[in-house]
């Protein structure tokens, strides 16, 4: 999987996961032999979203599928997404709006990329932010816990662990 993002000229950013698999030899599919080497899954996702998260245009398109007629049917479905806001439980409502049928599970799984892709590729955004404001990434990952020596160091405001307000008083 390579999963790309793309700052636009407008300030909203263009998002993009793109899945390519192949078999070391030749397979039989439904439809025939796949040579070796020629991809079965050939996929992307794009989402476009703005500075606050919001998915404003999505698509899912296929190259390559393993069942050729069928599976590109379900690709028009991950327009569904717009709408939904990538920090503001995607993952769970991605899931919810497209079903358990009605979507692909090599699509679906460039979907479960897609907050990450945007923290990592939007980071300057996010650390412009209000700084009265709880940071994004405090309490969502081991090394950035609200108890952390790292946020002890990084944000004192936000650390809630031993000596929390002795070092807060004494930064002041």
């Amino acid at each position: 999987m390579v999963f790309e993002a793309f700052e636009r000229e407008d300030g909203l950013w263009d998002l993009e996961g793109h899945l390519r698999d192949h078999k070391p030899v030749d397979v039989q599919m439904l439809h025939g032999i796949r040579p070796a080497g020629e991809p079965v899954h050939d996929m992307y996702l794009r989402l476009t979203i703005d500075r606050a998260f919001n998915v404003l245009e999505a698509a899912g398109y296929m190259d390559a599928a393993p069942y050729p007629g069928t599976c590109e049917t379900v690709a028009p479905d991950y327009g569904r997404l717009v709408g939904l806001n990538l920090m503001h439980r995607f993952r769970a409502e991605s899931s919810t709006r497209l079903g358990r049928t009605e979507r692909c599970t090599h699509l679906s799984e460039l979907v479960n990329h897609m907050p990450t892709l945007a923290v990592q590729s939007m980071f300057r955004e996010i650390i412009k932010t209000d700084t009265s404001k709880k940071p994004l990434q405090i309490d969502q990952c081991h090394a950035q816990r609200s108890d952390s020596e790292v946020v002890r160091m990084v944000f004192p405001k936000w650390y809630t662990g031993p000596h929390a307000v002795a070092d807060q008083t004494e930064s002041e």
